[in-house]
C-alpha cells in the first residue's frame, strides 16, 4: 500500500489476507490427511525388489523358439573348431588384415601360414568349413585338445566316458539331434593310441546312447542315398554313425555286437560309396596340394588308416570280449574287402520318431507285421558266405 505505483485501498488488501490465510489453511489440512496414509513400519510397504540379480541357467537352444534353424547338424569326434576371431585376436594381433576375410578354407591354410594355428587345428577348420560351406549344416567337434581358442559348437569332453551324450545335453541343448555323427579318420596312430583313445565303453555304452538318448535325427539332409547324381559336401543320409573300418573298430564292433545289434544296422561301405560320408564328402572338396603342402597330410587319408592287412589281424592282441577267429570269421565275409573304408551304422528305424508316431496313430487296427532288417531288428547287413565272396579277405599262409 505504500508503492507509489499502485492505487489500492485498505478493504481490498484486507480481503486479500484472507483468501490468502483461507488457501493456506485448506493446503495444511490436505497435507496432514495424506501423511496419515504413509505406512509408519517399511514392512507395509509392498513387497519390494531384493536387489539381487536373479540368474537363469543358459539355455543355447532357447532362441530356436522364434527362430527356427532348418540346417542339419553333423557331430565330428577326434575333431576341434578353432575360432578365427580370437585365434587372430590373441596371436597375430587385433589390427591384422587377412587376405581371406570370409570363413573359409583358404583363410584356414592362411592362419596356418601365419602361425596363428596349428597344422591340427588348421586342418581340423578347413574340413569343418568345408563341411559347413553349402550353407545347409551345422558342424559341431568333440575332442580333449587345448591348443587353441574354440568356437561355442566345440565341445571339450571324453567321448568314451559313459556320460557322455549326457553331457553333450548339458552343452547344447536337450532337444539337439545330429544327422550324422562321425569318428575322425584322418589320423589314427597304430598301437596302444586306438585302445587309450577308443576304449571299450565308447562301442557298448556310447554308440548304443546315441539312440537311447535321441541324439539321432533321421532326415536325409539336402540329398537323398539313392541319389547317385546329386553330390553335397554335407553328405547323404541320415541316422547313421561312421566309424573308420580299421582294426581297433572291427574287433571292438564284434566285441559290442549283442548290444549295438539291438540299435543299429551296420554294414561296411566302400570307396565308392563315400560321398554318403560328410566328413569324407566336404574334405575331398579342399585342394590336394594346399593339404599336403600347408596342413601336413594327403588328401586320401583313408586309403592309409581305413585298410585292414592279414599281417595286422594275425599280429595284434586282442581284449577279452573278442577272439582272432571271430574277426577273421567276420572279414571273410565281406564282399570287394580291398575297397571298404568306412563302417556304417544306421540306427533302426523303429526308432525314429516320426515312425513312431505314424504306427501309434490307430493301434487297434493295426495288424502286427513281421519282423524286418532295419526297421526292429539290427546286425550286420551285406555280408555273405565265406565261401561265395569272390573278392574277399585273405589270411597270410592260406588259412
Amino acid at each position: 500500500k505504500d508503492s507509489p505505483c499502485l492505487d489500492i485501498s485498505p478493504d481490498t488488501v484486507a480481503i486479500g489476507l484472507e483468501v490468502h490465510n483461507y488457501i493456506m489453511s485448506a493446503s495444511s489440512s490436505t497435507i496432514t490427511t495424506s501423511m496419515k496414509k504413509v505406512p509408519s513400519r517399511v514392512t507395509d510397504l509392498a513387497p519390494r525388489a531384493s536387489g539381487k540379480r536373479r540368474r537363469v541357467a543358459y539355455n543355447p537352444q532357447s532362441w530356436a523358439k522364434t527362430i527356427v534353424c532348418q540346417r542339419t547338424k553333423v557331430l565330428a569326434l577326434g575333431m576341434s573348431y578353432p575360432s578365427v576371431r580370437h585365434q587372430i585376436k590373441s596371436e597375430i594381433g587385433a589390427k591384422v588384415n587377412l587376405l581371406h576375410i570370409e570363413e573359409s578354407v583358404e583363410q584356414a591354410v592362411e592362419l596356418v601360414r601365419r602361425k596363428a594355428l596349428t597344422e591340427m587345428d588348421g586342418r581340423d577348420l578347413a574340413r569343418v568349413l568345408a563341411l559347413e560351406s553349402s550353407n545347409d549344416t551345422h558342424c559341431y567337434t568333440v575332442s580333449l585338445e587345448q591348443g587353441a581358442v574354440y568356437e561355442p559348437r566345440h565341445m571339450s569332453a571324453n567321448f568314451n566316458r559313459k556320460t557322455f551324450c549326457s553331457e553333450l545335453k548339458a552343452r547344447h541343448g536337450q532337444d539337439i539331434k545330429f544327422r550324422q555323427i562321425i569318428l575322425d579318420y584322418y589320423w589314427i596312430p597304430r598301437g596302444s593310441w586306438q585302445n587309450t583313445h577308443w576304449n571299450k565303453s565308447f562301442f557298448d555304452h556310447t554308440l548304443p546312447n546315441f539312440v537311447k538318448e535321441s541324439l539321432l535325427d533321421f532326415s536325409p539332409g539336402v540329398c537323398d542315398v539313392n541319389d547317385k547324381d546329386v553330390f553335397s559336401t554335407s553328405g547323404k543320409g541320415g541316422g547313421v554313425v561312421y566309424l573308420p573300418f580299421c582294426l581297433r573298430c572291427v574287433q571292438q564292433i564284434v566285441g559290442a555286437y549283442d548290444i549295438l545289434s539291438q540299435y543299429y544296422v551296420i554294414e561296411f561301405v566302400t570307396k565308392h560309396d563315400l560321398d554318403q560320408h560328410a566328413l569324407w564328402a566336404a574334405t575331398s572338396t579342399i585342394d590336394a596340394k594346399s593339404m599336403q603342402n600347408w596342413l601336413g597330410k594327403a588328401i586320401n587319408q583313408e586309403d592309409i588308416y581305413c585298410t585292414i592287412t592279414s599281417q595286422e589281424v594275425l599280429g595284434s592282441s586282442y581284449e577279452s570280449n573278442v577272439t582272432q577267429n571271430e574277426v577273421i570269421d567276420l572279414l571273410k565275409r565281406i564282399e570287394d574287402f580291398k575297397l571298404v573304408r568306412m563302417i556304417k551304422l544306421k540306427a533302426l528305424i523303429k526308432y525314429d520318431p516320426n515312425y513312431k508316431a505314424h504306427n501309434a496313430a490307430s493301434p487297434k487296427r493295426r495288424k502286427k507285421k513281421a519282423s524286418t532288417i532295419g526297421v526292429d531288428i539290427g546286425g550286420f547287413v551285406g555280408l555273405k558266405k565265406a565261401k561265395k565272396v569272390k573278392n574277399g579277405f585273405q589270411v597270410a599262409g592260406g588259412r
